[in-house]
């Protein structure tokens, strides 16, 4: 199962998948044969075809790895999910896997992968079905070369969408002041950007029983639980 799920997660299946490997030669795979006529794995050749399909880049910063999922953005590449990858392609072609075959693929991958300065540094959100330019408003598809982020809002963009409830809760909590309520949309907006020029932190403040609570949970919601420390 937990195979099945890292396949249909990182990999592109229109490059690599059970299908194509039935008309693929094995030595483009890196799978060939010695002399004697013994079973070789060239793990450099086998690290460039999971690297066909397989999206990894390694963050300058922390010299950590970042896989590419197909939800849309990069997340820490733990060595447990390259080592599923690597032993369910190659047992595609035939029980060959050995554990010398799978530390050096490890070392070919991490050397090969692209170095990126940072990640979440674009004027950009990224959301379940796009990525919304901020500089021009314009929702982008998700492309593994384009959207260099390791986070994600958990939720769609739909410039359709209207939310009476919390515009007449943002009424009736500032007692209509439509300049308050502008700025409590301003920094829901900041909150969701990766910039902070402005260089401030906001408080919530008021007596009790106003819709603060309430406010701050909206925004968790928003943003995200695991996005959000408090």
């Amino acid at each position: 199962k937990a195979s099945v799920n890292v396949s249909k997660k990182y990999i592109d299946e229109n490059v690599i998948s059970k299908e194509t490997s039935k008309i693929l030669n094995p030595e483009i795979v890196g799978i060939t044969k010695n002399g004697n006529g013994q079973v070789v794995l060239l793990h450099e050749k086998f690290a460039k075809y999971i690297e066909s399909g397989v999206h990894l880049l390694r963050n300058k910063l922390n010299g950590e790895l970042y896989i590419y999922n197909r939800d849309g953005y990069y997340e820490k590449c733990d060595k447990w999910i390259l080592q599923i990858i690597f032993k369910k392609i190659i047992n595609w072609y035939g029980q060959f896997w050995n554990k010398e075959f799978e530390r050096n693929t490890l070392e070919a991958m991490k050397r090969d992968a692209t170095v990126v300065e940072d990640f979440n540094t674009q004027n950009a959100i990224n959301l379940k079905n796009g990525v919304y330019m901020l500089d021009n408003n314009v929702l982008i598809a998700h492309s593994f070369t384009k959207s260099l982020f390791t986070e994600q809002v958990n939720y769609a963009y739909d410039d359709k969408a209207e939310c009476p409830l919390f515009i007449n809760f943002l009424k009736d909590i500032t007692a209509g002041d439509e300049d308050l309520i502008s700025v409590i949309q301003e920094i829901f907006g900041y909150t969701l950007c990766n910039s902070n020029k402005a260089e401030k932190a906001f408080f919530w403040y008021g007596a009790g029983c106003n819709g603060k609570s309430l406010l701050s949970k909206i925004l968790t919601n928003l943003i995200g639980l695991e996005l959000t420390c408090n």
